[in-house]
């Protein structure tokens, strides 16, 4: 017993030295070719990130002014919220954190970086998922170091282009910075989530309270999925009497439900308001939208039909037979009484990531068994508000997707967790990896084709 323990120590010894480096490499090599395409893309072409466009008005910049000033109010805009004859930003204040200190550092800066921001969170993205999926692989006692490290080379490719990071970014707007944020940050608490539950140390638990706090100042559906992780690992704390850890890991993410009560009485009048459509200027100004919500609410189950469809179903019209092959269209409703009359590009998860689809089914399946401990059916739960906010929302489009890819990742990571061992053979390995490569093949032609198609509509639409 005790030389299988320490066959295993060294085993898990020799695994850290041979993956640390091969990590490194990938992020040098294949990370500098992400930051390049993604550079471009963001610039639409033009290498310049620095030309004030992308979101007309630079809303953060001036919540950035008024924080500083103990204000949330904005100027006058039509993307805000109308209260009581001011205005006011409808997400968290996060990205305006990030501004006081870029627009500190260089007031030239003011309301002209808006695509430095969503370069920085895709690539925060793009990290934080290699990040997760290495260690989802290190957990792997059943594969080999060859396999894990052609897994993570084909996994950090389709992060990359085969996922909606690469279309997150082709509008540079503050809806798509947001969403960066809010998945770079769940992304990154996962990860510290997973350690701690293998590894229960103080910094893991912090790491996992910041990640929360910068997700619920972001987007709130992320900083609830990501506090629920906060009670489970402190739960796991408290069993071992580790009481400190807990009041200093949680510390982050109260202080930030505590500014955030605060955001929401300076906006509404209410510390528990977080949002309130009735006061939505864009809705305000356009006729019939009070009385569609009235009717149908912001959020409704009648709707899970259509939005599933979108997120998850096939259409035809997507595919064509000249470049580009994957164009999104029009979300197309069977109940359109039940949406407003603005509608988006939409493409289906199915066809743009399938790979993703892929993981999530295998993880779901490996999470189906009678071993499953309360604490993982908990896990899996703290994904459901967002998942029950997008199919039951009033409008579909494509950027909502990144509401979904958190609990995709993390399924993802239980089924790379426990990936049988490659055959050794030739032809029975070659059987293992080609449809895995297929599928990622495909998904990274479908997303880059569909995003330089936005790409070139956007560009000539708004210029």
């Amino acid at each position: 017993m005790q030389h299988t323990q320490s066959q295993l120590a060294l085993s898990s010894s020799r695994e850290r030295e041979l993956l640390s480096p091969f990590i490194l490499a990938l992020l040098l090599v294949v990370g500098l070719a992400v930051f390049v395409s993604y550079y471009w893309v963001v610039s639409y072409k033009s290498w310049n990130l620095f030309d004030g466009y992308g979101f007309p008005f630079p809303i953060y910049d001036h919540l950035a002014q008024s924080l500083l000033q103990g204000d949330v109010a904005v100027p006058p805009n039509v993307e805000s919220f109308y209260f009581q004859g001011k205005y006011f930003v409808y997400f968290g204040p996060f990205p305006a954190f990030i501004r006081m200190f870029c627009n500190g550092l260089n007031p030239g800066w003011f309301g002209k970086a808006q695509r430095l921001y969503c370069l920085m969170g895709a690539f925060s993205c793009w990290m934080a998922a290699l990040w997760i999926f290495a260690l989802a692989l290190k957990s792997n006692a059943k594969l080999s170091f060859q396999a894990k490290r052609r897994l993570l080379a084909f996994l950090a490719i389709a992060v990359a282009w085969g996922s909606p990071f690469f279309f997150l970014i082709v509008w540079p707007s503050i809806y798509h910075e947001v969403l960066l944020w809010a998945l770079a940050s769940t992304l990154g608490g996962l990860g510290c989530y997973w350690r701690s539950s293998q590894e229960p140390r103080l910094r893991w638990m912090l790491g996992l309270s910041c990640a929360a706090a910068v997700a619920f100042l972001t987007r709130l559906t992320a900083g609830s999925c990501l506090a629920l992780f906060v009670v489970l690992i402190s739960i796991q704390a408290l069993t071992q009497r580790r009481y400190a850890a807990v009041l200093l890991g949680s510390l982050p993410v109260v202080v930030a439900v505590g500014m955030h009560l605060w955001y929401n009485h300076a906006r509404f009048g209410s510390p528990f308001t977080f949002i309130d459509i009735r006061y939505y200027l864009d809705f305000l100004v356009r006729p019939g939208y009070q009385e569609f919500f009235e009717i149908y609410g912001t959020q409704n189950w009648h709707r899970m039909p259509d939005t599933l469809r979108s997120y998850f179903g096939f259409r035809a019209e997507w595919l064509h037979a000249s470049w580009p092959w994957v164009r999104p269209s029009v979300a197309l409703y069977h109940n359109p009484q039940m949406f407003i009359p603005h509608r988006e590009y939409c493409i289906s998860l199915s066809v743009t990531s399938s790979w993703l689809i892929l993981g999530g089914i295998c993880g779901l399946w490996s999470c189906v068994r009678p071993s499953l401990r309360w604490k993982d059916w908990m896990a899996l739960l703290a994904f459901a508000p967002a998942w029950g906010t997008i199919f039951t929302f009033y409008f579909v489009t494509y950027r909502y997707t990144a509401d979904l890819l958190p609990l995709l990742f993390f399924l993802t990571c239980k089924a790379l967790s426990r990936v049988p061992a490659t055959p050794r053979r030739k032809g029975q390995s070659l059987l293992y990896w080609a449809p895995l490569a297929i599928v990622i093949t495909w998904s990274v032609l479908a997303t880059v084709s569909s995003t330089l198609f936005m790409l070139d509509m956007w560009m000539g639409s708004d210029r």
